[in-house]
């Protein structure tokens, strides 16, 4: 409106006709102290309605701290500084909803502050205006006029998150009903620009962290299987992609975003917990699932007694063994324990992880890196015990973990070599103790069989190939070719004999016999030794295996007996006949076939 003095007009029209009709005013209006500029950045102009409708909110949701407190001089305090009492008043006086109505307005207007490095005093509107040029109550820099946009986001942020967190601490409010009300707050506030993009040192992190524990820690499982835990896990997820890029802070060095990392993954694992109590045994557990843009997670109840699997995705599966024996169950109660399954991004835990497998490869001399996403997997009993954690006995029950291997590495590069490993949170290292790699299945997953339970990664050693081991892979290939020679010879041999029709069908029958040997059995070479890449013993169908292993021996063994019998006529070939072996074709048949037919029915069965 112009400026001057206005009236408002408002008609009320009712059901049955009638016209009500209520004149407010009059209304001054006074000129814009801070006129807009047509040379003004959008970055200033996008500030300055945000500053304008974050005052005017804040000082709507309580009148009665609009006084003198919040003036300065001949203009209004700044927004930080009413921002910051509106929310202490409401909180002194309890009103947790005043709270959090107010925060989940004030962070969406906030998340509208382009984070900039544009300066306050560059803008000639209310952003440029926002107070005097000393720090706010509580140390906040980003009201002043010589602090950037991305100050004043990061500040603005700042207060709404102190208040939120100090919520979610108290134990009446993170049991309460408000809980999930305080959770959903929190999950905006991780996800705005402001946390994202905004400069945030451990300690910040670290409080959002402790405020969503606080209501995992006092949430019932019912609760954490509904919306409050996809809640608390889309918060999880947010802190674990800024925990690699928040700043060190000079004021607790004991803090590192190992230390940020190392306690998501124990508080992830704990809402797992706590929700997979509420799903029914089965054999496959997994009714509860939680998809974040940073991991997959999955949990539920098993039976102690048999074979069971989870699946957190298409990159890990998880199989575990009797707990329990079958014996010794009671006929009215079967024993359930809960499995969990976290699958981390490596390129979003791996930073600090990095660093640690860097000084482990600085001391061994190899070049070892990440081969596989993270997976924390962990057991418990019905009572909340965990099992099979490391320093039980190595005599339990084998778990085999499937991870997806996001790396490039080749699998037949002579130079790497995979280790399955697990996390030693209090050493920080990695540790391969009570693991052992199994290749890749058939779906190409990486296999690790471990007798306890943690997070794990599958870890490949990017060293050079050594002299000795370029001269296994060199004889390997050698041996490959020299097969192949010997069956380009048979070939020949075969081509010729085929020009006389086959003439000699003995000859022709063994330079075959010869020719099938060499081929089969530098295929079987090739498999075995893994000398091409996804063509290895693991990845294939038992059958295809057990076909490839077999049939150079079942060649060798008709020529062989070929050659044999051949012999044979030929030493006692007393009539002295053109053809001595025509007298013996149908035994040498006879003999073939059953000791040839008998040796792959038993090779199959074993």
């Amino acid at each position: 409106l112009p400026a001057g003095n206005h009236s408002i007009v408002v008609k009320v029209k009712d059901s049955i006709g009638g016209v009500s009709e209520a004149i407010f005013g009059p209304i001054q209006v006074h000129a814009a102290a801070f006129p807009v500029s047509d040379t003004q950045s959008a970055e200033c102009v996008q500030a300055s309605q945000a500053v304008s409708t974050l005052r005017k909110m804040t000082e709507g949701s309580f009148p009665s701290i609009r006084d003198d407190s919040l003036v300065t001089g001949d203009r209004p305090a700044s927004v930080c500084r009413s921002l910051n009492l509106t929310l202490s008043v409401l909180n002194s006086l309890e009103e947790i909803s005043g709270v959090l109505n107010l925060a989940r307005m004030a962070l969406e207007i906030i998340d509208s502050i382009p984070v900039d490095h544009t300066l306050l005093s560059q803008c000639v509107d209310y952003a440029g205006a926002l107070g005097s040029n000393t720090a706010t109550s509580g140390g906040s820099k980003g009201c002043s006029s010589d602090a950037p946009l991305s100050l004043l986001s990061s500040d603005l942020w700042d207060i709404v998150s102190n208040y939120v967190e100090r919520l979610a601490l108290v134990t009446d409010i993170a049991a309460g009903e408000e809980s999930l009300m305080v959770a959903q707050v929190i999950r905006e506030s991780v996800e705005t620009q402001s946390f994202k993009d905004g400069v945030k040192n451990i300690v910040q992190v670290k409080h959002v962290l402790d405020a969503v524990d606080s209501i995992t820690a006092n949430a019932e499982p019912s609760e954490l299987a509904a919306d409050l835990g996809n809640t608390l896990a889309d918060s999880y997820g947010a802190i674990l992609m800024k925990s690699g890029s928040a700043s060190n802070h000079p004021a607790s060095l004991e803090l590192t975003s190992c230390s940020i990392e190392d306690q998501l993954v124990s508080s992830m694992d704990s809402l797992l917990h706590k929700a997979g109590k509420t799903s029914p045994p089965q054999s496959n557990a997994g009714e509860i699932q939680f998809r974040t843009s940073s991991f997959n997670a999955t949990s539920g109840s098993i039976f102690a007694d048999e074979v069971s699997s989870s699946s957190a995705s298409s990159g890990l599966r998880v199989s575990i063994s009797p707990t329990t024996a079958k014996s010794s169950i009671s006929r009215y109660e079967r024993p359930t324990n809960i499995l969990t399954l976290l699958q981390l991004s490596a390129e979003l835990i791996a930073q600090c992880r990095q660093r640690q497998i860097q000084q482990q490869a600085l001391a061994n001399t190899i070049n070892a890196v990440l081969a596989s996403d993270v997976a924390s997997v962990n057991f418990y009993k019905s009572s909340g015990a965990r099992l099979l954690s490391r320093g039980s006995s190595d005599h339990g029950p084998r778990v085999n973990i499937t991870i997806a291997l996001r790396s490039e590495i080749a699998t037949t590069d002579c130079g790497v070599r995979r280790v399955c490993s697990f996390w030693d949170a209090s050493l920080r290292v990695w540790r391969q103790d009570g693991c052992a790699y199994n290749g890749t299945d058939l779906d190409g997953l990486h296999t690790c069989a471990c007798n306890h339970l943690t997070e794990f990664a599958v870890l490949a050693d990017r060293r050079s190939c050594s002299p000795e081991e370029n001269k296994v892979k060199l004889g390997y290939w050698g041996l490959v070719g020299l097969l192949l020679v010997i069956a380009l010879a048979a070939f020949v041999q075969l081509a010729r004999l085929a020009q006389t029709g086959f003439k000699k069908k003995n000859v022709a029958w063994t330079h075959f016999f010869v020719l099938a040997v060499a081929i089969t059995r530098a295929i079987s070479v090739l498999m075995v030794a893994e000398l091409i890449s996804n063509f290895e013993q693991i990845r294939m169908h038992n059958g295809v295996t057990v076909a490839l292993l077999a049939l150079p021996y079942i060649f060798h063994y008709y020529l062989y007996s070929l050659i044999m019998f051949q012999w044979a006529c030929m030493v006692h070939n007393s009539r002295l006949s053109k053809n001595p072996f025509e007298n013996f074709k149908k035994r040498y048949r006879a003999t073939a076939t059953s000791m040839g037919g008998g040796g792959v029915v038993v090779g199959v069965l074993f």
